[in-house]
């Protein structure tokens, strides 16, 4: 409750980013950060626990209007998987779920460029391959920023990356191992990719063996997916290496 209030607050203060793009950069701010926190944790938690669909579809719908597709996304993907590994969805049911989503999201896409949706999404892949072609080039075979990028203090440290890679300070698309290939190259990415298939693996055992801690799994699992395309840094690993170790410590 305390997260969808500051979630609520945030929009009274800086206004509906669904409705003027001009408002999303403004809309990203500690009010946020701290008030979506708490909304993916509660709504997932809430729902392993009692069952019910009601808070998830509120939270949902909530935080539609940030105007940012992941918000929505790892909202739902985190959902999806607690449904999933327990059982509580058929194939079937599964494949509707997805196809119904991937409407919303091209509709959704639709609302917040008023372009066509597909051309939309086509270009995005482009965007991100060019970005991450660039990545692999310049980072080579030991990286050309060595972690000035990834460990960096700033907000944003995508912005970071689309100095370098795009020519303007702007967050942009880099994949899960661009900003990782453009700091540490080829060696540091075979390195993280290790390490972080080792974290999703101990993820999942732990979910499977005990139900307890399937939020932990669904939440990194709603994040994850999201982060193939939009890439990670510092902050995805702090959330990795914390919930790594409540993961280990409760064991």
């Amino acid at each position: 409750l305390f997260g969808t209030f500051l979630f609520l607050l945030n929009l009274y203060i800086i206004g509906i980013p669904l409705f003027d793009s001009s408002l999303k950069p403004l809309f990203r701010n500690e009010i946020w950060c701290l008030a979506y926190t708490l909304i993916l944790f509660g709504t997932v938690f809430y729902f392993n626990k009692t069952g019910n669909i009601t808070v998830p579809l509120f939270s949902m719908a909530i935080v539609v209007f940030s105007g940012y597709r992941v918000d929505f996304i790892m909202l739902f993907l985190s959902i999806f998987a607690i449904l999933v590994m327990k059982k509580q969805i058929s194939f079937s049911k599964a494949f509707v779920i997805f196809f119904l989503s991937s409407a919303f999201i091209l509709v959704y896409s639709y609302l917040l460029s008023a372009k066509n949706p597909v051309s939309n999404i086509l270009y995005r892949f482009s965007f991100t391959y060019n970005i991450f072609s660039k990545a692999v080039t310049a980072g080579g075979l030991l990286g050309k920023t060595h972690g000035t990028i990834f460990f960096s203090i700033h907000p944003i440290p995508k912005a970071l990356a689309g100095l370098h890679l795009a020519g303007y300070m702007h967050p942009i698309t880099t994949t899960t191992f661009g900003i990782v290939f453009l700091d540490f190259g080829l060696v540091g990415a075979v390195f993280f990719s290790f390490l972080f298939a080792f974290f999703l693996e101990k993820f999942y055992i732990c979910a499977e063996n005990r139900s307890e801690l399937l939020p932990f799994y669904a939440i990194i699992f709603g994040v994850s997916v999201p982060l193939i395309d939009l890439g990670i840094d510092c902050f995805y690993l702090f959330l990795y290496l914390s919930l790594f170790y409540l993961l280990i410590e409760d064991r």
